[in-house]
């Protein structure tokens, strides 16, 4: 009883990080979309950081390939369903339920985008001497930090039982 009481806190603790991180991406999407036209950029950092406003109908960095909708939907179940296995398993990896949280936020949030606007709003831009990463968004930095803290988590966790086997 107390092992899924546990398993119940840690879930809700989780889903509200999911819902914290939507609604501070969508927040700064609307805050961007009514204040910031497409093109406009705002230097934040000198010419290293700024804000612009830009409409992304493709998938990752602008990519453009028919059934775009398709693919997405298909990655979100599939990391719901990675999600949902990890929760059955006898002792799931802590750092697996936030990385899983920050990758299913950052996905609800640039599907819902999808969804309502057909496009993505992308406003983050960061370079250095005029040379720019891809412009993006919080959803997608939630993305991107869970994917690195899950891959890290899975190294040290297959070398934990690597250690033990031996």
């Amino acid at each position: 009883m107390i092992k899924n009481r546990k398993r119940v806190i840690t879930l809700l603790i989780y889903i509200i990080l999911i819902a914290i991180i939507f609604v501070a991406d969508q927040f700064t999407k609307e805050w961007i979309r009514n204040n910031v036209e497409i093109g406009e950029r705002i230097q934040i950092i000198s010419d290293n950081v700024l804000i612009t406003h830009v409409e992304n109908d493709g998938i990752a960095f602008g990519m453009k390939f028919p059934g775009i909708q398709y693919l997405s939907y298909i990655a979100f179940f599939a990391v719901l369903w990675l999600l949902i296995s990890h929760i059955r398993k006898e002792k799931p990896l802590i750092s697996n339920y936030f990385a899983f949280s920050l990758i299913i936020a950052g996905a609800i949030g640039n599907l819902f985008d999808r969804f309502i606007h057909d496009s993505v709003t992308d406003m983050i831009m960061i370079g250095i001497k005029g040379h720019y990463w891809p412009i993006f968004n919080i959803a997608d930095s939630a993305v991107t930090v869970g994917v690195i803290i899950f891959l890290i988590a899975s190294y040290f966790d297959n070398r934990k039982e690597e250690i033990v086997e031996e």
